[in-house]
């Protein structure tokens, strides 16, 4: 799991490094950086939970992903 973190953090190191010119620009885009990055893992995190709960309770099954 540590390794997939690590890959996407380069990931979003080098999106962000594409965009350095415009965060040089407007500067106030850098202090949402991390509050967007917190948003994205706090949703993972609720939509990973909702998944296994649901298939605990049988909303659906491992079937519904294939199709």
């Amino acid at each position: 799991m540590a390794a997939i973190n690590l890959c996407t953090a380069f990931i979003a190191s080098r999106v962000i490094d594409g965009f350095e010119h415009t965060i040089s620009q407007l500067v106030a885009l850098a202090s949402l950086m991390p509050i967007v990055a917190g948003i994205g893992g706090n949703t993972g995190n609720q939509t990973i939970t909702m998944i296994v709960r649901a298939l605990h309770y049988s909303i659906f099954s491992r079937v519904t992903f294939r199709s």
